[in-house]
């Protein structure tokens, strides 16, 4: 194996041992559990997920710098301003969708918005391959922004499964 698979498998050991823990419970895995995580990760790649590709999506939507009027007041945008514009409303509008979110978790369950959260990430993934326009861009943002506030559902879930409170406790460590 070469350097990289052993630093592969080394992060690989490192990162189970440190999970083990909280996917498994008397020997089994906790399917509920291993749920929890995967939408844990996909939320943590949709924050930073533009992050390392700035420059690539400045020549992918063909972004040159951007001059207009708001309220106004004349504003000019560098490329770079507008795609962290995607990152920022990502934010925003995960932070507005996480308190609607989980009373809509506590009103139907916390199974279906969960879902409902993963379809709406997996559409602006979608959403962000097949278009080559900003502004769709920044839909796909919106539409991940809320639908990614789902941690609230996620906090409720690791309180609704944990029988003790040091279990919610080691629980709500590892989120």
């Amino acid at each position: 194996p070469s350097s990289k698979d052993i630093k592969l498998l080394s992060f690989l050991d490192k990162l189970f041992c440190l999970l083990g823990p909280f996917l498994y419970h008397d020997g089994h895995m906790k399917s509920s559990r291993l749920i929890i995580f995967g939408v844990l990760i996909l939320d943590v790649i949709s924050i930073g997920i533009m992050i390392p590709a700035f420059d690539a999506m400045r020549t992918f939507y063909h972004l040159s710098d951007w001059t207009g009027n708001i309220l106004g007041h004349t504003i000019t945008m560098t490329p770079g301003t507008m795609i962290s514009l995607g990152i920022a409303i990502y934010s925003l509008c995960a932070f507005f969708s996480a308190p609607i979110l989980g009373r809509l978790s506590d009103k139907y369950g916390r199974k279906y918005p969960l879902i409902i959260c993963v379809i709406g990430t997996c559409l602006s993934y979608l959403l962000l391959l097949v278009t080559q326009n900003y502004w769709w861009y920044m839909i796909s943002r919106i539409v991940n922004g809320l639908t990614g506030g789902n941690i609230s559902i996620i906090q409720a879930v690791l309180a609704d499964i944990s029988k003790t409170p040091e279990e919610r406790n080691k629980n709500f460590g590892l989120l």
